[in-house]
């Protein structure tokens, strides 16, 4: 995959400010994948975020899996990318919604 599809893959959800390398405790962007959702985030972040998730989420995530710098989000059944997104936006400052990415492609 060349870097332009990779940039205008539609379930990728970027940081809205990426001008500020360390802003946003290290988040970089989300995809999803179906209902399994992926977060990246800068080196060494990850845990931090996954225990901020794992805590205040878990209506509608049911756990997360982590490394270094990403995260494997396993959502409870039924639950939508919108929910999982409106969630993750309270407790990630900078996560860019489905709102927030129409409105820049317009």
């Amino acid at each position: 995959m060349n870097s332009n599809q990779e940039k205008n893959y539609s379930n990728r959800y970027p940081a809205k400010d990426k001008t500020k390398p360390f802003s946003h405790r290290g988040f970089i962007s989300i995809d999803f994948s179906y209902n399994l959702g992926v977060i990246k985030t800068r080196h060494g972040y990850a845990n931090e975020i996954a225990a901020d998730i794992d805590n205040r989420a878990s209506s509608v995530i049911l756990g997360t899996i982590t490394d270094d710098n990403t995260i494997l989000l396993i959502p409870r059944e039924g639950v939508t990318q919108l929910e999982i997104l409106d969630v993750l936006a309270k407790i990630i400052p900078g996560l860019a919604k489905e709102d927030d990415k129409l409105e820049s492609q317009k």
